[in-house]
């Protein structure tokens, strides 16, 4: 009997084996598709563009060449034209936006660039559900196209430090000297979206698991006897965040990675700093023996300056550092 089943399985692997060399020998066989974009220097949606590409092919095992050009005769021939040709059209694979009337814009007026063009198309097949394309679409892609069509989505704020955005890292990959022949941005336009490939493949995981997370700190906030206090049994990603969706929590505890207790601060909202209520001051910046002087809970291990997180050995001391700070 445990020698049908070895033969069994051998046949079995045999043959998903063969599968996969008969598609692999298959797509090989096949001319490779022509991607076309413009030669010189590239911006971060097209980077963008030709890295959900990248991952398309990968995903397919197409063959693909990748042409940089300016030439209207070399760009009439390609499969995929993206960011130049001045013609938008999905049922020809043409996703430029330079052409006038451009190419349309979302619900929220943010105009469509190359990238937003082709993760429209293209975008859906590397995302488990819709609810996740829209969320790239909105954390990834819209802030290049908004940037590529002249469109702000940053106010400076009074500290007048500006964030280092994803453009900013593109733009280190482009030559830094004026006369670089095209050959120069060409091999720059690879590594740059080799790197895109990467950012955009987390970016995917990361929306995957935060909806994830968003599902599992609900039950948690609804298990919960006291609404203000949450306390989980294992971290959840981004908690601090995810339980502003609701009105009444002010702490969350959960474990750390060295097997300790943590205390943090609900933010006021997901995207600012700022929490709902902080730890008491005199708690600011105290380890160990003098932070358990001060507060009173002898697993206590420190409080962050910053007022937003504190440490405990056990979770009975989380909790009751957080009771002692919803009522200071």
């Amino acid at each position: 009997m445990l020698e049908i089943f070895r033969t069994e399985n051998y046949f079995m692997i045999q043959s998903n084996y063969m599968k996969k060399l008969f598609f692999t020998v298959k797509n090989y066989l096949k001319k490779p598709k022509i991607l076309i974009t413009h030669n010189g220097k590239f911006h971060t949606d097209d980077v963008l563009a030709y890295a959900i590409l990248l991952k398309i092919f990968k995903l397919s095992g197409e063959r693909f060449k990748l042409i940089r050009t300016r030439d209207e005769s070399i760009i009439e021939k390609g499969d995929i034209v993206f960011d130049i040709g001045n013609i938008y059209d999905p049922r020809i694979n043409r996703y430029d936006h330079h052409q006038k009337g451009h190419a349309g814009e979302r619900e929220n007026t943010i105009p469509y660039a190359a990238a937003g063009l082709v993760w429209k198309q293209f975008g859906p097949q590397l995302c488990s559900s819709k609810e996740v394309w829209q969320a790239i679409d909105k954390s990834l892609v819209q802030p290049i196209d908004a940037g590529d069509n002249g469109v702000s989505t940053y106010t400076p704020n009074s500290l007048g430090v500006k964030n280092f955005s994803i453009g900013d890292v593109i733009d280190c990959f482009i030559p830094d000297y004026e006369d670089a022949p095209l050959k120069a941005y060409d091999k720059a336009f690879i590594k740059a979206g080799k790197l895109m490939e990467f950012i955009l493949t987390k970016t995917i995981t990361k929306a995957e698991r935060k909806i994830k997370n968003i599902a599992e700190a609900a039950v948690v906030y609804e298990q919960s006897p006291n609404k203000q206090i949450i306390v989980c049994e294992k971290y959840i990603p981004g908690i601090k965040k995810l339980l502003t969706a609701f009105p009444e929590p002010l702490y969350a505890i959960y474990p750390d990675q060295n097997n300790k207790w943590r205390v943090e601060g609900v933010r006021t909202n997901p995207d600012n700093f700022p929490i709902r209520k902080n730890l008491p001051e005199e708690w600011g910046g105290l380890r160990d023996d003098d932070f358990i002087k001060i507060c009173g809970i002898p697993d206590a291990t420190f409080c962050h300056p910053g007022l937003f997180t504190a440490g405990s050995k056990t979770k009975e001391g989380a909790i009751a550092l957080a009771e002692k700070a919803v009522s200071a």
